[in-house]
């Protein structure tokens, strides 16, 4: 998908994009549900998604196989108009009824017959846990314990800048070796 110079940006978005999630949220939902009504913050979430599902649409290539061979199967029918080019997905008959167990089951198959699955599994939910009742305590215990409410937009904007620095410097040391 991406030629072996140029993988080290997507890759740090990819990585970063669950930690600014937690930093951004309780920053725009804060600002948004102190300011205007609760409903807005849905509106917001509505437009959001809808901007990154276009985004996605036209901005990230297929790599499918099997999706690829069937749009070039039915290029190669429109060219042609011969009706013999065909892909192994055209020929395809299985419902979504057939196939959704079938997606349901083999993750939790594969963390049955893999215990390094299961493992890393365990180990990000349990860092993810961490990180988000990290930030949604911090606001908190100011807004209870010290009766501060602006001081938690700072201190998440804070602590963003600072795991995007420690992101920015362990990509710069690895770019640099």
């Amino acid at each position: 998908m991406f030629k072996p110079g140029t993988v080290d940006i997507p890759m740090a978005l990819y990585t970063l994009a669950p930690l600014v999630g937690p930093c951004l949220g309780p920053l725009l939902g804060g600002f948004i549900n102190q300011n205007t009504t609760f409903r807005v913050t849905f509106y917001t979430i509505i437009a959001w998604s809808g901007a990154t599902l276009i985004a996605l649409y036209f901005f990230v290539p297929e790599t499918f196989l099997p999706k690829i061979l069937q749009r070039a199967a039915v290029k190669k029918r429109l060219e042609t108009g011969d009706g013999k080019w065909y892909c192994p997905l055209d020929r395809n008959a299985r419902t979504i009824g057939e196939v959704f167990p079938s997606a349901m089951w083999q993750p939790i198959q594969m963390m049955i017959k893999e215990p390094m699955a299961l493992i890393l599994n365990c180990w990000t939910a349990l860092v993810l846990g961490v990180i988000y009742l990290f930030f949604n305590a911090i606001p908190f215990t100011f807004r209870t314990v010290y009766g501060l409410y602006v001081l938690h937009y700072l201190i998440d904007v804070g602590l963003m800048v600072v795991i995007s620095k420690h992101v920015d410097y362990v990509l710069y040391q690895w770019q640099s070796e």
